[in-house]
């Protein structure tokens, strides 16, 4: 995990992020 490449951990960060809005999106269409 400490050395791993840079470009791999942007990319689970933009995953992540896309992600989270995906489950609060669908959160609010279900509230």
């Amino acid at each position: 995990m400490l050395d791993e490449d840079p470009q791999l951990m942007e990319r689970r960060i933009q995953i992540a992020k896309r992600l989270e809005l995906y489950i609060s999106s669908r959160d609010d269409i279900d509230a």
